[in-house]
């Protein structure tokens, strides 16, 4: 399972959440708060994937993971809240060595 916030700058330097999503571990998910589902049809460049991008309805889970290259302050930023695979962070590292990506 993993969950993130996505957060739009306030006053100052901070941050406020206005919205979380959270994807099971059987792909199910949730996303609350003041954003709507077309935030999720925003895809991920990916020069390493075959279609040169990840899409949430493909893989919501590893989208989730990486939703913070596509969005980025000043507008709406994405935070990982929980992640419960330990080797994610791996796997996409390992992914990106592969192609010479990263």
């Amino acid at each position: 399972m993993i969950a993130v916030e996505f957060r739009r700058p306030d006053q100052g330097a901070h941050y406020a959440t206005v919205a979380t999503l959270r994807v099971e571990d059987d792909s199910s998910w949730t996303l609350s708060g003041d954003l709507d589902d077309s935030i999720l049809e925003v895809s991920i460049a990916a020069s390493y994937e075959p279609s040169g991008q990840i899409r949430f309805a493909d893989d919501p889970a590893r989208w989730a993971r990486l939703a913070h290259r596509a969005f980025r302050t000043p507008y709406l930023v994405v935070e990982v809240m929980t992640d419960t695979d330990p080797d994610a962070r791996r796997r996409e590292h390992e992914r990106r060595a592969v192609t010479g990506d990263g």
